[in-house]
């Protein structure tokens, strides 16, 4: 019995790291204005060009917003909040790294 446990251990053990591998990456930042305070409630919209896929997030109370697990791509970031033009910017997502993707708003149009 005890011939046949210790190999199974050994085997369920790597199983184990095996699927606890990543294949995705992230991307997070903090949406602000120009005297540098959070803009609370922002929407951040996250769109893989290549498939059409769309996250939508909004930001925290300190103005910050977390995509996890997402696919490696290239990605297109919209920021919108009321009272201030909307900000697009870019970001490549590679497996395991966080891309950083910090939003400063210009005061004018939502």
């Amino acid at each position: 019995m005890r011939r046949i446990a210790i190999p199974l251990c050994l085997v369920l053990l790597l199983c184990s790291v095996a699927f606890s591998q990543r294949i995705t990456g992230a991307i997070s930042g903090t949406v602000t204005d120009q005297q540098g305070a959070a803009v609370v409630g922002a929407k951040v919209t996250i769109t893989n060009p290549d498939t059409g896929q769309k996250l939508q997030l909004v930001t925290s109370p300190q103005g910050t917003f977390t995509a996890p697990d997402v696919s490696p791509a290239n990605y297109k970031i919209v920021v919108e909040a009321p009272g201030f033009a909307k900000y697009s910017t870019s970001a490549t997502v590679r497996v395991g790294v966080v891309a950083p993707v910090n939003a400063v708003l210009s005061v004018g149009a939502a």
